[in-house]
């Protein structure tokens, strides 16, 4: 309505009429939603121009699925191609070659070049310089653009390359089916120059996040009701196609910030990263890893040259090496700014490992070989422990970071527990587990200080932002939103760019009453889980390519691993070529490579050739392949001893083995410290153990029974084992039991089970007349879907806890389900041994391998288990010993001796049984170079029961320098040497580990 004179009359204020919360929300949702209403909201205003036709495409196909390099590829044979067209199959890559001709209507603008075929691909210069990493599609994670210039000029031209993979930025899996489609397409819908309208676009980010404030603060906080109101009046505000509109809005939000700028020190401060955490494998394979480190990268790098103040952390030093090799002009952007304050290599190890399966000499040279690298490249070690994600954090942990120099620890794995959510956030274990977030909103930024369950003790914690999994890190929008939020009054924290190492010292000086933490952290999901030691790749959660290359890595390390052991051998016993003149014949050479004396019967692997099968028949057993078992006694820990094929002890008793058909075929196996009688099923009915008379069976119950087990999980399939799955299980089917050994060294019962309709399993009862052990070896074929197989033994013995071996010790777990904590702990990572003992006698189960099947469809898997019966609680036994010497069997080498002058050298002995000296290697950086005699050797020890004492350790070497180091192998004190440089005396504590390194001569 006009007035009189013509002018427009001052409307009513609509900004005061009563806003209804939930229609007001769904209004936001409205004024940005893609689709029905974007024609007239605020997407109207986020791009000025747009033109496909000044762009020109050209494509070359890499045959074969390979993963070329840019020398390579410009050599292509490129054919033109557009928009529309499409690209595969899955796992294939594409290189283009884009010209462009700015036209006129872009003179003076900054232009983009936009790229999304909804998969990942790399900008490339023309030089051969990767530029920026893209990923396409509609998801958050969508960054499709790189700015070509500044201020464009008219006909000014671009050339460069991008390379196309044919995977998503989360892998080769799509939706809810664990099989991947090798045979997905992907179309390319965009191939564009761009001009941006940063109003709009700005306006967009500062809308959003108010958004944010009203849908993920509380109502009841003030800043809440602002945020809505000031939304509110941005879109009462805007009008569609008029500019000056924009700008009061874009005003209107720009003003809500600048009133609540903080002027007053925050409540909590929150120190943030960039990170973009990259599986090694996972749901793609290790090249395509290769690519997405130099993708997200790259994309950091370019953040970084416009935003001095962006800081981005990342670790695995495989990952830097993999850049270093492949995209070595972004390798030297990354060293650059890491001199500058921006990349900050973390993490120290070599990649994110399993925590669970890795032994404790792994994870040292995990952290050896991580720690090593970083300060070869960056001229510094990391002083914190990054393992955002794995699944278990072993109690040693602790003290080997400690010892690879990382007194702090960074997780966040433990806030997904699934039963009892883990009592702090901040504490002194060895750092600070939090949160790693994706979309770097304002929920995630007040969740995190209000879910800190520390305050009390300290007002800062550390907030990782950015894409992770398939890479791709912070995106412009988070890094943005997150200056934008610095210091907003209202808001629970202040925000600032940090240095994780810099931050983890401040928190030591400001906050030193934390918590204290003992023992490992028990992460309550995953439980059914160097290069292959990575957390998704060794528990068997990757995709089946990542497996095949897997076994190619381990087939190639066995071949090496043997080619060197074949090599000692022969430095060790020499070549019976060479020993003219004496009288030779068949025979072995034993080598036990564990800290204690071990006495077995060993199978040996000949050649059946014409010398040795004149020898045969003076063996006391023969297996049923001709091959001679051989009873081999009082081996010294870390010696090499040679024996006849013949040799016998006065004090062996053989083992021998009865069939009794009194009531039903029961078979009685006894040696001089067992007595087992087993049904025709092969199942354990008494298992009597000799020295202390104790019966190890359950009354009325039988061993060896398997059982299997519907697995359905909430989540995680090939991850996951829930608790329920206890309450579905069925014996499996069973088969009937035959003798195939029958001693005296030897006995060995074989029984096939046809354990379902499609599966079966094939089980040797071994029992040796050299000990009291049980061995189960067990080979199963198995065809199964979503059920696991299990194998039970109850045991007489009372105790409210068994005890697992872990890396370096030990850990303990409830036999009953009391609490939410015992619950949550069904399933436990056990090494080599698990025992269950009371006063005077105790079980163990050994373990050499995975033990039995989970998850997989199919499978042909053999596995190790061992019962052990021994006297005394397990603090009294030699369960350690056993247990080390099942996994560590004798070397065993057939050659020819002279049986009138057997052989036996002791290299290394330990005076203490629990004072285990675990490893034997040459020194990384060796002070000499083993020319004139004297090596450069590193001795590992590790305390294995939680005791202490003073051990002698005895060698034939001559010890010319020892001294503690740590297990980087820094020299440290020196070692007291005694014997006239022929022992060591080597002071140790509960559970520690010990490294010494010596300079030794012949």
């Amino acid at each position: 309505m006009l007035s009189n004179n013509g002018s427009q009359r001052p409307t009513t204020n609509l900004n005061t009429l009563q806003k209804h919360r939930d229609i007001t929300l769904a209004r936001f949702d409205k004024f940005v939603q893609r689709g029905q209403f974007e024609d007239v909201n605020l997407n109207t205003c986020l791009w000025k121009k747009r033109n496909s036709e000044a762009v020109s495409l050209l494509v070359y196909a890499v045959p074969d699925l390979k993963r070329i390099s840019f020398q390579e590829a410009i050599k292509g044979d490129y054919k033109p191609t557009s928009v529309g067209s499409w690209f595969g199959p899955t796992l294939a890559t594409f290189w283009f070659k884009v010209s462009i001709v700015i036209p006129p209507s872009f003179a003076d603008e900054e232009v983009l070049f936009e790229f999304d075929a909804s998969n990942e691909a790399m900008i490339w210069t023309s030089d051969g310089r990767p530029v920026t990493g893209l990923t396409g599609g509609t998801n958050d994670d969508r960054h499709a653009d790189y700015k070509l210039t500044n201020k464009a000029k008219p006909g000014e031209k671009f050339e460069f390359y991008v390379e196309m993979a044919c995977n998503f930025r989360g892998g080769i899996i799509q939706g809810p089916t664990p099989h991947p489609d090798m045979n997905q397409q992907w179309k390319l819908v965009m191939a564009d120059i761009s001009v941006r309208n940063k109003l709009g676009s700005s306006l967009w980010l500062y809308f959003n996040t108010l958004v944010q404030l009203v849908k993920e603060t509380p109502q009841e906080w003030q800043i809440n009701a602002d945020a809505l109101y000031y939304a509110d009046s941005i879109i009462n505000t805007f009008r569609l196609g008029d500019e000056r509109s924009l700008i009061d809005a874009l005003d209107i939000a720009i003003k809500f910030f600048s009133d609540r700028k903080k002027e007053s020190r925050s409540l909590h401060e929150l120190n943030a990263i960039g990170n973009c955490h990259i599986d090694t494998a996972w749901l793609w394979p290790f090249d395509e890893t290769k690519r997405k480190a130099g993708r997200s990268w790259a994309r950091q790098i370019m953040f970084m040259k416009s935003n001095p103040n962006f800081t981005f952390t990342a670790s695995q030093a495989q990952q830097f090496e993999w850049v270093e090799q492949l995209y070595p002009t972004l390798f030297r952007d990354i060293q650059e700014f890491s001199k500058k304050g921006q990349f900050l290599p973390a993490g120290g190890t070599w990649v994110e490992m399993d925590c669970n399966m890795p032994s404790g000499e792994a994870l040292c040279r995990q952290f050896l070989y991580g720690q090593r690298y970083f300060e070869s490249r960056f001229g510094k070690r990391s002083t914190v422990f990054w393992l955002p994600d794995t699944f278990g954090y072993s109690a040693q942990l602790p003290q080997l970071s400690t010892l690879a120099g990382m007194k702090y620890f960074f997780t966040q794995k433990l806030s997904w527990n699934a039963i009892n959510k883990f009592p702090h956030t901040t504490f002194k274990w060895a750092g600070s587990p939090t949160h790693i977030k994706d979309k770097c909103n304002v929920g995630e930024i007040v969740g995190s200080v209000l879910n800190n369950k520390d305050k009390l003790y300290s007002n800062k914690s550390i907030y990782l932002y950015g894409n992770g999994d398939g890479g791709g890190g912070p995106l412009p929008h988070m890094i943005d939103r997150l200056e934008i939020l610095a210091e907003v009054e209202g808001l629970p924290a202040t925000i600032k760019n940090c240095d994780p190492a810099k931050f983890y010292k401040e928190l030591e000086a400001s906050s030193p009453d934390l918590n204290r933490w003992k023992g490992e952290l028990y992460f309550e999901l995953h439980r059914g889980t160097l290069l292959n030691q990575f957390h998704d790749v060794l528990p068997g959660s990757s995709i089946k390519l990542v497996y095949d290359d897997a076994m190619r890595f381990y087939e190639d390390v066995e071949t090496s691993g043997n080619k060197l052991k074949n090599n000692a051998l022969k430095a060790l016993i020499g070549d019976p070529a060479e020993r003219n003149g004496k009288r030779l014949e068949p025979g072995i050479t034993t080598i036990n490579t564990t800290s204690w004396p071990v006495t077995a019967v060993v199978e040996v692997q000949v050649d059946k050739s014409l010398v040795w099968s004149n020898y045969l028949e003076s063996c006391i057993q023969i297996t049923q392949t001709g091959n001679p078992i051989v009873y081999v006694d009082s081996v010294h820990g870390g010696s090499l001893k040679s024996f006849a094929l013949d040799n016998i002890n006065s004090a062996l008793v053989p083992v021998t083995v009865h069939c009794g058909f009194d009531t039903q075929k029961v078979f009685e196996v006894e040696n001089k410290f067992i007595k087992v009688k087993i049904d025709a099923h092969g199942r354990i009915l008494s298992l009597f153990e000799k020295e202390s008379s104790r019966e190890a069976v359950a009354p009325n119950q039988a061993g060896n029974v398997f059982k299997i087990f519907e697995d359905i999980p909430t989540g995680w399939d090939a991850w996951e084992v829930e608790v329920y799955h206890l309450q579905k299980g069925w014996d499996a089917g069973v088969g009937l039991i035959e003798v195939e050994e029958a001693g005296p060294l030897r006995v060995v019962l074989k029984v096939q089970h046809p354990i379902t309709a499609s599966s079966t399993l094939e089980q040797r009862i071994i029992i040796t007349a050299a000990d009291a052990m049980i061995e189960f070896e067990t080979k199963v074929d198995w065809i199964e879907n979503h059920v696991l197989l299990k194998v039970e033994f109850p045991f007489n013995v009372n105790s409210d806890n068994a005890t697992y071996e872990s890396q370096f010790g030990y850990v303990q777990r409830p036999t009953h389900y009391n609490t939410s904590w015992d619950l949550a702990r069904f399933e436990v990572c056990g090494h080599r041994y698990a025992d269950i003992s009371e006063f005077g006698f105790g079980v163990s189960l050994f373990n050499d391998c995975k033990p039995l099947m989970i998850q997989p469809t199919w499978s042909n898997t053999l596995s190790d288990m061992p019962v052990y019966p021994h006297k005394g609680s397990f603090l009294e036994s030699n369960v350690v010993q056993k247990a080390y010497q099942f996994n560590e069997k004798p070397i065993i080498h057939p050659t020819l001796i002279n049986s009138s002058a057997l052989i036996s050298s002791e290299f290394f002995t330990v005076s203490h049984s629990n004072f285990v000296l675990d490893t034997v290697k040459v020194a990384e950086d060796p002070r000499v170079s083993g020319k004139n005699g004297q090596v450069d050797v590193v001795l590992r020890f590790y305390e294995a029961y939680g005791g202490r004492g003073v051990a002698r350790v005895d060698t034939l070497f001559n010890i010319k320098e020892a001294r503690f180091c740590n297990i980087l192998e820094d020299m440290e004190d020196k070692v007291l040497i005694e014997n006239s440089g022929k022992s060591l005396e080597v002071p140790f504590g509960p559970f520690k580990v010990v490294t010494i390194r010596l300079l030794i001569g012949n």
